[in-house]
């Protein structure tokens, strides 16, 4: 499965989340003159583990997830849920 996917459809299928940002959840990058609040997730980092001789059974992906709202309180509220 797709990772990216995966963020996705846990947060916009999160009721508290998605009655807040609606569908702005955006990969790697908002839109221009996106309405907010809205939410960003940006691949940081990919380590597979190199630890063994044969396939590796324990890769990390790493994401950052990032808020953005006009103010705090709405940012707050957001992250909260």
């Amino acid at each position: 499965m797709n990772e990216g996917k995966a963020i996705y459809s846990i947060l916009a299928e999160n009721s508290g989340v998605s009655t807040v940002v609606g569908t702005r959840i955006y990969p790697q990058i908002a839109e221009q003159g996106a309405a907010f609040p809205f939410i960003v997730y940006v691949l940081r980092d990919i380590e597979p583990s190199d630890t063994k001789s044969g396939a590796s059974t324990l890769d990390e992906i790493r994401y950052d997830i990032i808020a953005a709202a006009e103010t705090y309180a709405a940012l707050a509220s957001l992250t909260e849920r």
